[in-house]
């Protein structure tokens, strides 16, 4: 079954210095050039914390086999899921959500060599270069506005942005992050009026990184703790 979800359209930079790009041959590969609309894709969600990655211009979507070899496949099948994860340096992580390592349980990522050239999922490694990317966003998303950064990177708008107007949970000064979901929890809080609201006492806000915006020569650092207790595992 195709996915109903229009997803938003990025490029994806890889930490090796190329962009993924899908050829009307049915072949993947990395291109130092980011003027191709075959770097674009469509990135839809398909579950929690999973994606499928379309080609915005020929609409394939990617896929990893049994065997860990990346395709094209023109249908939507099991084999085009991937979960989506942050690193601990804020790059994010694409695993296959079908296959892993049978004996360790080590995930399967989508990862290109200095070469260029797409890498078989069980011999990526997540601490690798080969394995970070940069979702660089071109249209779609909410609560994001452009960085000075990195050219065509975004970074998060503060909280008090965003229409509830929450107690900001980040400290507002500049960082080279991603882009931010804050989600208000089901249950309420109330604020204590003497003496200043603690950080225990603040509201909870889940947060959910869609994107992460870096610089690919380093390695940012941050204060993320929730972020990075929502992706583990991957």
């Amino acid at each position: 079954m195709e996915p109903q979800l229009k997803g938003i359209v990025t490029k994806l930079f890889c930490r090796q210095g190329f962009y993924l790009q899908a050829n009307p041959d049915g072949s993947i590969q990395g291109t130092p050039e980011d003027t191709s609309s075959f770097t674009h894709f469509n990135l839809i969600p398909v579950g929690l914390r999973v994606v499928t990655i379309q080609s915005a211009k020929l609409g394939h979507y990617m896929a990893m086999n049994a065997e860990g070899l990346l395709y094209s496949s023109p249908h939507f099948t099991a084999e085009c899921r991937f979960k989506e994860c942050v690193f601990e340096n804020y790059y994010v992580l694409y695993a296959s959500a079908l296959y892993r390592q049978r004996r360790s349980g080590r995930a399967w990522y989508l990862g290109l060599d200095k070469e260029g050239r797409v890498m078989k999922g069980n011999r990526v490694k997540k601490t690798k270069a080969a394995a970070h990317f940069v979702p660089k966003l071109l249209e779609g998303g909410y609560g994001l506005q452009k960085s000075g950064h990195v050219p065509g990177a975004f970074s998060p708008q503060c909280p008090r942005d965003l229409p509830f107007q929450p107690p900001c949970p980040l400290s507002c000064s500049p960082w080279t992050g991603g882009s931010l979901h804050f989600r208000r929890a089901s249950h309420r809080h109330s604020l204590p009026r003497s003496p200043a609201p603690g950080p225990a006492a603040l509201p909870r806000y889940h947060t959910h990184a869609l994107s992460s915006q870096v610089s690919p020569g380093a390695a940012p650092r941050g204060s993320l703790g929730a972020g990075r207790r929502d992706f583990r595992g991957c």
